[in-house]
């Protein structure tokens, strides 16, 4: 019988390039502000706290706190950080489906 390793699975190896963290963070704004949060936190991980802190204008522990574990950031914040990630936010109207219960 061939043995088989298996390796713990690390989102930053899907987080390489500009094209996966908006995917991901696409797919995650689907789930919902928290998850979006938290993917939000995996992409600036993913692209290193110090860069992206440096390009938003803050130190690189404010950062870390920002997205930490139950914080919830302002708009602004949540805006430097995707502009800081290289991208942008676009807005489309749903198709087929019911505005009741937003």
């Amino acid at each position: 019988m061939a043995s088989e390793k298996i390796t713990k699975w690390n989102i930053f190896d899907g987080l390489r390039n500009d094209e996966e963290i908006a995917a991901y963070l696409e797919a995650a704004l689907e789930e919902g502000y928290d998850f979006f949060l938290s993917a939000l936190d995996d992409a600036t991980r993913a692209q290193g706290l110090n860069s992206i802190a440096k390009k938003m204008g803050v130190n690189r522990q404010s950062l870390y706190k920002s997205f930490g574990k139950s914080k919830k950031p302002n708009f602004k914040t949540v805006f430097k950080a995707i502009d800081s990630l290289g991208l942008r936010i676009c807005f489309m109207p749903r198709q087929n489906v019911s505005r009741v219960g937003l």
